[in-house]
């Protein structure tokens, strides 16, 4: 293999999520972690919610980048995105892998994903789907990249957003976008103080940015039996908007789980 000893990693992100170039020293990153086999370099999903002629239109962009800190690493090349065709969607998924050369990364593409049901053992029927792919060519200070776009198809489930976890993340960003006819809410399990918010708004438009920084991983508890023992996550969701002045109610209160949600499918 070669040597990697003083390699420095230069990434950038080409979907619009991340758009400085940082840099990552891997001999201090690969030092400062030893007892991890991977950490999190970037996690990030940006999404963004807008008043269509038909109700909201949301979509998140998704990009998380992965570091190989040892050779210990066999493991993490299966990756499937499992997702419930009824209430969501992924497109445009894009994978790859930052193979080191030198002081210089390789690219090497996933070259096909697969699109398949996710099996589940002692389930009778259920929606769930999955996009599987292997990254190539892992091994220590190799990179894996993915990005992707999930749409959301009801605005009652948005899912959530997690910030630390258990192996080392560097960085780990969450953000809404939203018109100002757009009301959201958010609660945030865990430990609270590692995420940084900011709000920023425009003309027509307010940005909501949670973020957190050089997080050490979660250890592993089996029977942490509550949510503060858990890594830290955001669970956003969707208060009311205005259309054609109506306000229209989402998740304003218990009663909006039962109001407006689309039909489960028939069997």
């Amino acid at each position: 293999m070669k040597n990697i000893k003083t390699l420095t990693i230069l990434l950038f992100a080409t979907i619009g999520i991340a758009k400085a170039q940082p840099e990552i020293d891997y001999n201090a990153l690969k030092e400062k972690y030893k007892l991890s086999n991977v950490m999190y370099l970037n996690n990030q999903e940006k999404m963004n919610i807008e008043v269509g002629d038909n109700g909201l239109e949301i979509k998140s962009e998704i990009l998380q980048q992965i570091l190989m800190m040892n050779d210990q690493v066999g493991s993490y090349a299966e990756k499937s995105l499992t997702y419930s065709d009824h209430f969501e969607e992924i497109n445009n998924v894009e994978a790859l892998t930052y193979v080191p050369d030198g002081k210089k990364y390789k690219k090497q593409n996933v070259k096909n994903i697969e699109d398949r049901k996710a099996s589940k053992d002692g389930i009778f029927y259920d929606d769930e789907k999955e996009k599987y792919f292997i990254f190539p060519a892992l091994q220590p200070g190799a990179i894996t990249q993915l990005e992707y776009e999930q749409v959301y198809k009801d605005p009652h489930f948005l899912g959530s957003f997690w910030f630390d976890s258990y192996v080392p993340v560097k960085r780990a960003t969450f953000s809404i976008t939203v018109p100002k006819n757009v009301k959201i809410k958010y609660k945030i399990f865990g430990n609270e103080s590692i995420v940084k918010f900011t709000q920023t708004e425009s003309k027509n438009k307010t940005v909501y940015t949670w973020e957190g920084i050089d997080m050490e991983k979660k250890e592993f508890e089996s029977d942490a039996g509550t949510m503060s023992n858990r890594p830290t996550h955001i669970i956003p969701y969707i208060a009311e908007y205005e259309k054609d002045g109506k306000t229209i109610k989402v998740l304003s209160d218990v009663d909006g789980f039962f109001r407006g949600t689309i039909a489960l499918p028939k069997m």
